[in-house]
């Protein structure tokens, strides 16, 4: 239940706030069926003047038996000596994240709501985990982190954070004593919801709710797409879920992802092969960072 998420003292709160930074953008996919065989893996292999660095989309959140994934990412984490995540992952605190969740003393959730869509919280909080009792510390938090909440990996069975792809490398690379560096500094990585206004947040929270029923099919979906390196499926389904709310997908993807691209550019340059792990929603269409960096001259080849 969603109560039992938000208990501060709940260790499963305590383990959500650390690792909720690494978005989970891609659970949010209706993937189409499709019939075609894939012989990919959501990694490219990107090479310039003598120069290599792989980009390697990830799910942020997995179960054990989702792995191993494919050949390709031991293989694009072999060859690099630095792993590249959104964010230093080592860097994710809670209070900094409890700071951008929970709004100023004084106001609550429904001051940053229309009343309708606040009732319809209520009604679908109760629908789903069987209570209102969470009204009172809902009412702390900002809609964006509500959504979070709501969508938390727990909620399907055997899906941990822990177990996710940037988790998996980040572990790895600590314990191999490879460099790990984070695309953006910690405060730029929250801001993208933290500094959003309250109309974006209240679309994305209504989101996240139209979505609450399918996770657990919509996860498989996704895994299965992600492992199969059905680029496209993938990219269909981002386009399908931000129809109605193309800002939203703007601010969460492909600004970032333009904004990443210099410090890719300069790190392919550097002399270091480099693994860039990235949310899957980051790697996949025209807007993606392997058709950015095509574009820009680079040799871009997906393995």
């Amino acid at each position: 239940m969603i109560s039992a998420l938000i208990g501060e003292s709940n260790p499963r709160w305590k383990t959500w706030r650390r690792v909720a930074a690494s978005w989970l953008l891609a659970a949010a996919f209706v993937l189409p069926p499709t019939g075609a065989a894939f012989a990919r893996a959501c990694v490219w292999k990107v090479t310039s003047g003598g120069h290599t660095l792989y980009l390697a989309g990830s799910v942020h959140a997995l179960r054990g038996a989702d792995y191993p994934l494919p050949a390709a990412y031991d293989q694009a984490y072999q060859a690099s000596s630095v792993v590249a995540f959104e964010t230093d992952l080592r860097k994710i605190q809670g209070p900094v994240l409890q700071k951008a969740m929970f709004l100023p003393r004084g106001s609550t959730l429904r001051d940053h709501l229309d009343p309708r869509v606040y009732a319809y919280i209520l009604r679908v909080i109760a629908n789903v985990h069987g209570s209102t009792t969470p009204e009172k510390k809902l009412e702390k938090l900002r809609p964006w982190a509500v959504a979070w909440l709501l969508q938390a990996p727990n909620g399907i069975d055997g899906v941990e954070s822990g177990e996710g792809i940037d988790a998996h490398f980040l572990q790895k690379a600590v314990r191999t004593h490879k460099e790990i560096v984070g695309l953006v500094p910690l405060d730029e990585h929250i801001a993208v919801f933290g500094g959003m206004n309250d109309a974006d947040s209240q679309a994305y929270l209504l989101l996240r709710f139209i979505q609450l029923d399918q996770e657990s099919k919509v996860y498989q979906q996704m895994v299965s797409a992600l492992k199969r390196g059905d680029a496209e499926a993938i990219d269909q389904s981002i386009r399908a879920d931000y129809r109605d709310t193309p800002g939203l997908r703007q601010r969460i993807i492909t600004d970032r992802n333009r904004r990443w691209l210099p410090e890719i550019a300069q790190w392919l340059g550097s002399g270091k092969t480099y693994m860039v792990i990235a949310g899957a929603a980051h790697m996949v269409g025209s807007e993606g960072v392997p058709a950015l960096l095509r574009a820009q001259g680079f040799q871009v080849e997906q393995l």
